[in-house]
């Protein structure tokens, strides 16, 4: 049995890493964990600044600095800044000066205007940033502590530190070389908490949960209502199975602090699994108390999905639909929901206003199938023609969906034309190599689809999908039986567990003449799947060992499924049943 062609798409998540990190960017990440260190600290300012004269020719520089930098001349604007902050001394200069050398990832100005706004203000939190990420880029996280320390005792927040022994994880350096430089600093600090959270998570990020729950649970003693040590308990309980625990955890924890969003939502979200009305219930309270949280409305719509309530989805997704980060995604499902609904111009409306993201590709897929049951074949295509030229990026992945239309339809000729186009833009691409493969299935066309197989071979050996796809083409278009059978047999090992698999392997069992072999496979694909081709395979081994009556059950019961599958209509003539009148 080939895999039926049906494409899923997962869409590539790259991380894109720039030369010079910012912890600003950290810290303003939504974390469930962790509330932003920035935002406490844009708290922390709360008198007016002082605004003081600028000297008419230092007015000019900036200005200059300012056209450069609008011309994208950053590294013009950036001399133009040092020299100002330099002679100016100004707190504002200096902070656009380090900004600057940020975006260049010029190291020499990064640390000297760090420098100079820890002198100019020493007892701005911002000032201590600066000076850890500078600390962090000379690779020096000891001294980082020391800042990342003042910003907790100071403002309260932690995720600096936390920041800081995450990179030196990345530095490479050894857990107990972490653990060792926090208590160096923790015990100058007299802070016993600190030093039990952070070994907790150091050990955490290593792996070893054992110690990490440890340490975490020390921190819970010296402070027992503290979120951060109890969310990450609660991760780390859940994953290795105390799931129970976990729940009991923050259950309790969120009875002590019933306006904890963070905590709250950590709770929600291992409920939805375990309790998914309680969880709605967890979400309503976190919604009412902070009602403008998109992501928590979000989350509230998809529970109320996944338990059928689709008019309670309907009515939140409406409110977040033009939140700008959430969009595509609400107008995603709220056309899921209309389609269902019947609703079928408003579903296109919905879907078609899906312009990227993960959902881009999914709503593209129901867009097609609405399209082609209300327009004509030749608009469909005009359609998507026009969003690969305009959405190049998804050009593949629209190649994909059009030629799957069009082997939908039954013109196996036009789809392999098409995905010879795609093929001379993305050379020896597996998925598109595959597709046009099953556009070449066919006795008569044989040699195409094995020389896109075996391409993909050539790339990948041990592709599963491509060996049995090609073994099990071969057992049914050629008389290359053995040969068939190796392919099969390789993928199997390779993937023991798919079905499609298991019944080409049955089917090829039944080539050979090992009937009982055939029979054993096939019993344990059917059990997997009980698929129309893997049904018309097994019966037809039983109706060989005169098992006719468990035969017919079996080849009946799929009939009356799949009534217009190819295989099972000429298994039921073959065998000259009475299925086909009867129903």
């Amino acid at each position: 049995m080939k895999v039926r062609i049906k494409i899923f798409f997962g869409l590539a998540y790259i991380a894109l890493l720039s030369s010079c990190f910012s912890i600003d960017n950290v810290m303003h990440h939504d974390s469930l964990a962790n509330q932003s260190a920035t935002k406490s600290i844009q708290t922390t300012n709360t008198e007016p600044s002082i605004i003081e004269p600028v000297e008419t020719f230092v007015l000019r520089d900036l200005i200059t600095g300012d056209l450069n930098l609008k011309r994208g001349n950053v590294n013009d604007a950036l001399y133009t800044y040092i020299d100002r902050a330099r002679s100016e001394n100004d707190k504002a200069i200096v902070a656009n000066a380090y900004s600057l050398a940020k975006a260049s990832a010029n190291l020499e100005f990064i640390t000297e205007m760090s420098d100079l706004l820890f002198k100019l203000d020493p007892e701005d939190p911002s000032s201590h940033i600066a000076k850890i990420e500078s600390y962090l880029l000379l690779k020096n996280p000891k001294d980082a502590l020391t800042h990342g320390y003042w910003i907790y005792h100071n403002i309260g927040d932690i995720n600096p530190l936390l920041f800081i022994i995450s990179q030196q994880q990345i530095m490479g350096h050894t857990p107990d070389s972490i653990i060792k430089s926090i208590s160096h600093i923790a015990e100058s600090e007299d802070n016993k908490y600190s030093k039990m959270l952070l070994s907790g998570v150091v050990y955490n990020q290593s792996g070893d949960e054992r110690k990490a729950e440890y340490f975490l649970r020390k921190a819970l003693l010296e402070k027992p209502n503290d979120s951060q040590a109890t969310i990450i308990l609660a991760q780390i309980l859940n994953r290795i199975g105390d799931k129970e625990k976990a729940l009991t955890l923050l259950s309790n924890a969120v009875a002590r602090k019933n306006n904890d969003v963070n905590l709250m939502r950590r709770y929600a979200e291992y409920l939805s699994n375990e309790d998914p009305l309680l969880a709605i219930s967890e979400f309503e309270k976190i919604s009412n108390l902070d009602p403008d949280n998109t992501n928590i409305a979000y989350m509230l719509a998809l529970l109320h999905l996944s338990q059928g309530n689709e008019n309670s989805a309907k009515a939140i997704l409406k409110t977040i639909k033009n939140n700008s980060q959430k969009s595509n995604d609400t107008q995603f499902y709220l056309g899921n929901i209309a389609e269902s609904e019947g609703h079928v111009t408003k579903a296109i409306l919905h879907y078609s206003k899906v312009e990227s993201g993960q959902k881009y590709l999914l709503a593209q897929e129901r867009l097609i199938t609405l399209f082609a049951e209300t327009s004509s074949y030749d608009e469909v295509i005009k359609y998507l023609h026009s969003e690969r030229k305009t959405k190049p990026n998804y050009a593949k992945n629209l190649y994909q969906i059009e030629s799957n239309l069009l082997l939908s339809i039954d013109k196996k000729h036009e789809a392999y034309n098409l995905l010879t186009e795609a093929l001379s833009i993305f050379p020896k691409d597996v998925n598109l190599l595959y597709m046009r493969s099953m556009s070449a299935d066919g006795r008569e066309t044989f040699n195409k689809m094995e020389a896109d197989l075996r391409s993909i071979l050539d790339l990948d050996f041990s592709n599963p999908t491509a060996l049995n796809a090609l073994g099990y083409s071969m057992l049914i278009y050629t008389d290359r039986t053995n040969e068939a059978y190796d392919l099969i047999k390789k993928a199997y090992d390779l993937n023991p567990s798919d079905p499609a698999t298991i019944d080409s392997l049955g089917w090829a069992h039944f080539k050979l003449g090992n009937i009982q072999d055939a029979l054993y496979f096939l019993r344990r694909a059917y059990q997997l799947n009980k698929d129309a081709e893997i049904a018309a395979h097994l019966g037809e081994v039983l109706w060989s060992l005169e098992k006719r009556e468990e035969a017919v059950k079996v080849i009946s019961g799929s009939y009356k499924e799949y009534p217009k599958n190819d295989t099972l209509i000429k298994t039921i003539r073959r065998l000259n049943l009475n299925i086909e009148s009867e129903s």
